[in-house]
């Protein structure tokens, strides 16, 4: 189901194609570059003055991310909700309308940035303002899908639970290991179980480890979320690592900053980068799935 963010992105660039014949491919690349660019700008306002090392090497995995240098153009769409979403982030705990706001256009992009729903409401100042602000752009946005009640229904389940009905696509990290270990996952529990769990997993254990004050900092605490995401999802295409890249170089070094620890700031962002690359380049083989 394609949401309702990029609908109307994609009917502005059609009036201007139509005004100034302007090809569809080169308009929407000027988002998605001004949306990377962004990333990085944020990147740089938050890292510049405190550690430059760390600030490159997370200004290079953001950039020159797996996807981008094995395929070398701009084919996906996902620097979009992924500039919204650090943008909330970024005005968390700042400025609540504008937190709720940049939240609600990063999910009407895509619906992945809900994850991170318990951490915006623990975090900011003013719940009721940011609720507002989310709820007023997201009926703003919505109201195309409200002609009916089966419309809205129908809207609702395709966009918080769009992977529901669907099988196994991609290559969801729990069918690797089926693969490598002949361990069977969804032949065993139901395969929307998964679903649930990489929607709401998150929700659980991001909320008991903020309540329990282990982690406080709003960046570590939804590298959480997202990575039980990535576990459990059955649904796990080749641009979704790219999601937490930015996160994971604000919020892993939020934790280790000021400790004896940057090391492993290095060490854990260069995995990441290395899995990464491993995860896509064996994507065009053939990939047989074992059933006991």
């Amino acid at each position: 189901m394609v949401l309702p963010g990029f609908l109307y992105i994609n009917y502005v660039f059609y009036i201007i194609h139509l005004i100034t014949k302007i090809n569809f491919d080169y308009l929407w690349k000027i988002p998605l570059l001004l949306a990377d660019l962004g990333v990085g700008l944020l990147l740089v306002k938050q890292l510049y003055k405190k550690n430059f090392p760390a600030l490159l090497l997370g200004l290079l995995v953001w950039f020159l991310n797996p996807y981008f240098y094995l395929k070398t153009n701009y084919v996906y769409l996902d620097p979009l909700p992924v500039f919204f979403m650090f943008l909330a982030l970024f005005y968390l705990e700042k400025d609540d309308v504008l937190a709720g706001a940049s939240y609600a256009f990063s999910i009407a992009l895509k619906t992945f940035p809900l994850v991170l729903f318990p951490i915006f409401l623990f975090k900011s100042k003013n719940k009721l303002q940011f609720l507002a602000s989310v709820a007023l752009i997201g009926v703003v946005i919505s109201l195309p899908f409200m002609t009916s009640v089966e419309d809205f229904t129908t809207y609702l389940r395709g966009a918080l639970l769009v992977h529901e009905e669907r099988f196994v696509q991609g290559r969801p990290f729990l069918f690797y290991i089926s693969y490598f270990y002949h361990v069977e996952f969804f032949q065993i529990v139901p395969f929307q179980v998964y679903t649930y769990l990489a929607m709401f997993s998150g929700w659980v254990v991001s909320s008991a480890v903020y309540l329990l004050k282990w982690i406080r900092d709003k960046y570590a605490l939804s590298i959480i979320p997202l990575a039980l995401f990535y576990v459990f999802t059955p649904v796990l295409n080749r641009t979704y690592l790219i999601w937490l890249i930015p996160i994971l170089v604000v919020g892993l070094y939020n934790l280790v900053s000021g400790k004896k620890y940057m090391w492993f700031y290095y060490a854990v962002l260069g995995f990441y980068w290395g899995f990464y690359y491993w995860y896509l380049v064996p994507w065009k083989d053939g990939f047989h799935i074992w059933r006991p």
